[in-house]
This record gives C-alpha cells, sequence and structure tokens, in this order.
C-alpha cells in the first residue's frame, strides 16, 4: 500500500510525501533547540530514496543541516545500522534556498518507532524560544518532499466512517527520558507528537510534530469539548507550558481538525485523556476518540451530536513514537 501526506503547521507550507507498506508514514519533528528528526510513526519499515527541502525565501540553514551523507562520511557503522545507508548518498549544492540529497543505491529505510537527525536545516532557535515559537517562524514556507521510485500518492489518515476509538488513539510513553503524547485515527499509527518535561507541576514542551498540528488542552469531566466551547474560551491551550495547578488526575483534551486536507472523506478527530500526574511521573488511565462528530463530552463516549448507536473498538494502547 502506498501511502503520503500533505500537512501543513501554522501556515506552513509542509509537504511529506513516502511509499510504505500498511501504515508505512513518514513523520517530522522538531526539537527546542532547532533539530529536527525524521521519524517513523507507523509500523512497518519505511524506504525512500531521497528527499529535499525548498525555501523561496531563504531561511535554510546548509551549514546546520547534517545529510545522510555526512552522517555515513563520520560514523558508517552506526548509520548503516540505523539506516541500511551504505554511502551511496549524495547531497547536491546545498543552499539557503534548498536541501537535498539523492541516493544511487539501495535508499534508507527506518524502521517502525525509529528516528533519525538531520541537524538544524532551519538553522538555531532563537534564545529563550519555546518549541513553539520556534516552528511558527522557521518552518513557515518551506516545501518538504521526499521521493521513491515507485511514485507518490496523496491518502489522507482519518478517513472512513463516524466512530468512537476508545483507549486505543491516544498514547502516553516516555522513551527517551521525557514524556510524549501522541495521537492516530484509531488505526495503526500515530501522526502527531507532542513532548513535554514536567517542572513541578507546569508541563513545558520539548518536541512537537510538524507532519499534523493538532490542538491539546486541560479539561474537566462532563464537559463538551468541540469548536462551540474551544471558540467561548472553556479550555486552557497547551501551546506553551501548561499549569496544572496541582497533582492528581487530570483531563487532556485534543482536537485534529481535517481542514485543509485533499480527501473529503477525512473527519475531525475530538478527544480526551485522563492521566494520573505526581511526583513519581505520569500515568495514561483511560482515553477516547470520536472521529467525525461535532464534539465529545470529556470523560464520557458520548458524541456531540450523540448517535442513536456507536460500535467501540479496543485494542491496545500505550507505546509511542517520539523522541528526546
Amino acid at each position: 500500500m502506498k501511502t503520503a501526506t500533505k500537512i501543513a503547521w501554522l501556515g506552513s507550507a509542509l509537504m511529506l510525501m513516502g511509499i510504505g507498506v500498511a501504515r508505512a508514514e513518514l513523520q517530522l519533528l522538531a526539537r527546542q533547540d532547532g533539530t529536527i528528526y525524521i521519524a517513523n510513526p507507523g509500523t512497518v519499515p519505511f524506504r525512500f530514496d531521497g528527499y529535499q527541502f525548498s525555501s523561496a525565501s531563504g531561511i535554510l540553514d546548509p551549514a546546520g543541516w547534517v545529510s545522510l551523507a555526512q552522517s555515513f562520511a563520520e560514523d558508517p557503522a552506526a548509520t548503516s545500522a540505523a539506516l541500511g545507508v551504505h554511502g551511496m548518498f549524495t547531497a547536491g549544492n546545498p543552499s539557503q534556498n534548498s536541501l537535498a540529497e539523492i541516493s544511487g543505491g539501495v535508499g534508507a529505510t527506518l524502521q517502525p518507532g525509529a528516528r533519525w537527525s538531520i541537524g538544524k536545516p532551519f538553522g538555531e532557535a532563537p534564545a529563550g524560544s519555546s518549541v513553539f515559537d520556534f516552528t511558527a517562524t522557521r518552518v513557515r514556507g518551506v516545501v518538504f518532499e521526499f521521493v521513491n521510485a515507485d511514485g507518490v500518492v496523496t491518502p489522507q489518515p482519518g478517513g472512513g466512517s463516524p466512530r468512537v476509538e476508545v483507549d486505543t488513539a491516544i498514547r502516553l510513553s516516555q522513551p527517551f527520558g521525557e514524556y510524549e503524547l501522541s495521537i492516530s485515527d484509531g488505526r495503526d499509527f500515530f501522526f502527531h507528537t507532542l513532548g513535554f518535561q514536567p517542572d513541578g507541576t507546569v508541563w513545558r514542551p520539548t518536541l512537537l510534530s510538524l507532519s499534523r498540528q493538532a490542538e491539546w488542552y486541560l479539561a474537566e469531566e462532563d464537559t463538551v469539548f468541540s469548536d462551540e466551547t474551544i471558540a467561548a474560551g472553556a479550555f486552557q491551550p497547551f501551546d506553551g507550558n501548561l499549569d496544572l495547578g496541582s497533582f492528581g488526575e487530570h483531563y487532556l483534551a485534543v482536537r485534529w481538525p481535517s481542514s485543509g486536507a485533499r480527501d473529503d472523506t477525512v473527519l475531525d478527530l475530538f478527544g480526551w485523556a485522563k492521566v494520573r500526574f505526581d511526583s513519581e511521573g505520569i500515568e495514561m488511565l483511560e482515553n477516547a476518540v470520536a472521529i467525525g462528530y461535532e464534539g465529545i463530552v470529556v470523560g464520557t463516549t458520548q458524541t456531540v451530536p450523540e448517535p442513536a448507536t456507536w460500535i467501540p473498538c479496543s485494542l491496545a494502547a500505550l507505546a509511542f513514537i517520539m523522541f528526546g
């Protein structure tokens, strides 16, 4: 099965495309210091033959970029082990308008759940900026494309009939020493990642997915979570530091809009997650996501509007894809 994704982040014209098998997809992750990672949030390996950043405004930074060719030259054993790269990638004429490289051999393969740093192709983040500030100011106007000899198609995640996913579509993990939240459309791959570190009762974001824009909020049980209540200011957004106010059990709400997607079958997603937070760490207790509805009641499976019937799916969740 071929997959590809067109994504926008705060007005950015950011394109991510690729070919794979059953739920293969690539994702771009940004760190607060400006480091960018290529990640595979899918369940099968993702192979690509090359990629290119393009910026008409010239915001790219050739000096900060770390190409696969450079990685192989500096540490061939580690690069080959992680990506199957055997010195066949060639970077071509890097500039502030274009950063690209192509394989003359077997390409590169990113395994499920893995990620690889390509340095700081957008340059250093301004001192004191948050991960949100950095991505908003630096990624805007950049096009990012993966190439594969098999061609490219553009199906979108989130399609299908309206439904509710229970305990399967929101994931909390701690893979690299920091916590990461991710959401999916209830299928096998996750398309949004938010990394953060607790500082007392304040959660400070440290990592953000550029390949999907999701909105996270602090919420209360039994409240209606919808576009209308969000617009009314009923929820505290997690668009910077989030102060939970106290340890204990808390609800987070998340929205992923389908607006701007080229596939009309893409559906809006509204969800919530109940977590336990104390000085020892954070635990996911339960979660639910309504796909194709106008909202959800936090702490329940009741959708807005409420359907006559719905069938919950139950798989297993808890693990994740992200970084540190």
